[in-house]
């Protein structure tokens, strides 16, 4: 699975959540694309990577 610009924007609405432009464009560059060599994002990492991510940045 890899996350959309449309999901990601989904997501961060329905958690009341904002990030910059550079956080934003960050998240699609590494989590828009499979990680290589067979392996594939699934649903739990990215959402629990976008979820650890933004509480960090809102501290």
């Amino acid at each position: 699975m890899v996350i959309t610009k449309k999901k990601l924007d989904q997501w961060l609405t329905e958690h009341s959540t904002t990030v910059s432009d550079e956080m934003y464009n960050s998240l699609i560059e590494t989590y828009g694309i499979e990680p290589g060599d067979g392996q594939e994002w699934t649903e739990q990492d990215i959402y629990e990577q976008l979820r650890i991510i933004t509480l960090k940045n809102k501290n």
